[in-house]
């Protein structure tokens, strides 16, 4: 995506790996993230900011981003 900000290139990045169940948890501290992608604490806050708007995270305040859990169908038997 040529024309895409950083926090969007992160923002699909993280969503993919959390769609292909890569990541399972919990994200990356936002300070972590950062200094590992060399890039600033902001770009970072926007884009878990956008995963959480769109649903695919929770913040809890003071322990991060987590990732909330899919509904998903399955039968139980008995």
């Amino acid at each position: 995506f040529p024309g895409d900000t950083l926090y969007l290139k992160l923002y699909n990045f993280l969503k993919k790996d959390i769609e292909d169940k890569k990541i399972l948890s919990k994200l990356p501290s936002i300070r972590k993230l950062a200094k590992n992608f060399n890039i600033s604490i902001f770009t970072v806050i926007r884009a878990y900011e956008l995963l959480e708007k769109d649903g695919y995270v929770a913040s809890k305040k003071g322990s991060g981003f987590f990732i909330k859990n899919k509904p998903f169908n399955y039968k139980m038997n008995y």
